[in-house]
């Protein structure tokens, strides 16, 4: 068996130990890193076996902290996303996000599985679960205005959402802009968090909510970025 097999399978073995869950969703996030093991990882059911975990330790925090770790690495894997966006995936990773609101790097994690699981114009097929993630996106951002790291995060994810016309409308309807300028003007210096701001930004204030173009001069901050 492989390392990424060996790991699925102790994960199977003990199912009821959150110890045992969190150790091999780090292992598995570890692996993940290098994108060789992500199809390993994918074939040996361990995002399954992740899934699984959060399904049967929903409150166990560092455990789920762990999940959403491993599933950020895998879900650069265009299988992997796919997966990801059919329930009750979904389900696990939105519950995990409203459960454990106060923790930064769980938040972090979640804003980029969505950012990756979006990424090319893809989307959920359901209009109700888009327009949810974009929700828990704008509250993720005002909740921890102070981690750069979030910010970035949710706002590339809010830029990949952006490809849809409706959502769009959504998103600036609920604050989107001045959310994702607020991130610029204060964590204007990180190089990649400003491009992602600035695309963002460029979506959401160059089109009106039926998709046309808006003429004229951007925002003053795009200037600044």
């Amino acid at each position: 068996l492989g390392v990424a097999a060996c790991v699925v399978l102790a994960m199977e073995s003990h199912l009821e130990s959150s110890a045992v869950q969190e150790e091999g969703c780090s292992g598995l996030r570890n692996l993940a890193g290098d994108e060789a093991n992500r199809g390993r990882i994918f074939q040996a059911g361990g995002v399954e076996a992740i899934l699984a975990a959060m399904e049967r330790h929903r409150y166990e925090g560092p455990m789920q902290r762990q999940a959403c770790a491993a599933l950020r690495n895998l879900s650069h894997s265009v299988s992997v996303q796919a997966g990801l966006r059919q329930y009750p995936a979904l389900r696990l990773i939105l519950a995990a996000m409203s459960r454990f609101k106060e923790d930064a790097r769980m938040q972090e994690h979640i804003c980029a599985i969505f950012r990756n699981m979006c990424n090319g114009g893809q989307a959920m097929e359901s209009v109700t679960e888009n327009d949810e993630i974009a929700m828990h996106l704008l509250e993720v951002m005002s909740a921890h205005t102070e981690n750069s790291d979030v910010q970035e995060q949710a706002c590339a994810a809010i830029s990949n959402l952006c490809c849809d016309e409706d959502l769009r409308g959504r998103i600036i309807e609920e604050g989107g802009v001045e959310a994702v300028k607020h991130a610029l003007c204060v964590y204007g210096g990180r190089v990649e968090l400003s491009k992602q701001a600035n695309l963002a930004l460029v979506k959401l204030t160059r089109f009106s909510t039926t998709g046309h173009p808006q003429h004229g001069e951007p925002p003053d901050v795009l200037k600044a970025g």
